[in-house]
């Protein structure tokens, strides 16, 4: 089995882990929450269902990506990743909205009285599990560098702060029982998601930008770039090569590098099956950094051709 074969495995294993996950505790959030009368265990509840939909659907998502192009995608089918995880921002963002309208509303009808007893312990047995999942999925997520699995850790590590939370707000009131802080207990709940909804904002908030990026073919991040040059840096200069250009560009699990090599001296009389060697040692160098790697290598004796993005070429010819 190859190393790409291990990582898909590796993939789909861990969203089947997160979509059992998700169903454990959807069914667990909303039994609670119809037996406590707790707006934010109901909240616990509704992450946890649309989770499992998502996971559904990023389960589809992973075998899809892995396909190869054909004449509808001749690029692959490597752009629904952002797509999904672009669509996963926005609805766990429309969450927090909803929760927040929810909460204000609760909040101005004088409060919610719950069953904190029952409450305290769905805290509990959520908290465990999402800790668990998050931790698993985040393990894999590294050992597969799959983006999907990484949002969906992403995921799992917020549902996580929702229940640690959710267990020491519950804690909280439950040993506040029969003290002079009795007439504040209803608005526990409440206030109780008005802080989950403010601590959860930055991973969302974080996934849609990051997707975003993506989806609109944005230079990915200057580490990677940094990564991408030092090593072509290095090849080329062995290479007699006067001068490069690379644009850079990820999508999904998938990196696209479009590279320009401005020929030298020693170029000007190369057959075409040595500069076809040359393409060869440079993608055999930049192999190793990623199994996803795309690489289209142009080598070119006019300077014109390595205008920058900025730049107009000068007479480049029709």
């Amino acid at each position: 089995m190859t190393d790409r074969e291990q990582k898909s495995l590796l993939e789909r294993r861990a969203l089947k882990v997160s979509l059992g996950g998700a169903l454990f505790m959807a069914l667990l959030g909303f039994g609670y929450a119809f037996y406590t009368h707790s707006e934010a265990i109901l909240l616990d509840g509704v992450y946890s269902l649309v989770g499992l939909l998502l996971d559904l659907l990023t389960l589809q998502v992973a075998v899809l990506v892995e396909r190869p192009r054909d004449e509808h995608f001749q690029f692959g089918y490597a752009q629904f990743e952002p797509l999904l995880n672009l669509f996963k921002g926005l609805v766990f963002l429309g969450i927090c909205v909803f929760a927040t309208i929810s909460s204000v509303k609760t909040l101005h009808a004088g409060g919610r009285e719950i069953l904190l007893g029952g409450a305290l312990v769905y805290a509990l047995l959520a908290t465990t599990g999402c800790v668990i999942t998050a931790a698993y999925t985040r393990r894999i997520a590294k050992r597969s560098q799959s983006d999907l699995v990484g949002v969906s850790a992403k995921g799992w590590v917020l549902d996580s702060a929702f229940s640690s939370a959710v267990l020491l707000a519950f804690v909280l009131g439950f040993l506040a029982q029969g003290s002079g802080f009795d007439p504040y207990l209803p608005y526990l709940d409440p206030v109780l998601v008005l802080i989950l909804v403010v601590l959860a904002l930055p991973v969302p908030v974080g996934v849609l930008r990051d997707s975003l990026r993506e989806v609109v073919l944005m230079a990915p991040s200057a580490d990677l770039q940094r990564a991408i040059h030092e090593r072509l840096q290095r090849v080329i200069q062995g290479l007699g090569f006067d001068d490069y250009m690379v644009r850079v560009v990820k999508v999904g699990r998938v990196v696209y590098a479009n590279i320009h090599l401005l020929a030298g001296e020693r170029h000007s009389r190369a057959t075409l099956a040595q500069l076809d060697e040359v393409r060869g040692q440079i993608r055999e160098s930049m192999r190793s950094m990623s199994d996803r790697l795309v690489l289209d290598i142009v080598i070119t004796a006019n300077p014109h051709w390595l205008s920058r993005p900025d730049e107009a070429p000068a007479n480049s010819g029709s």
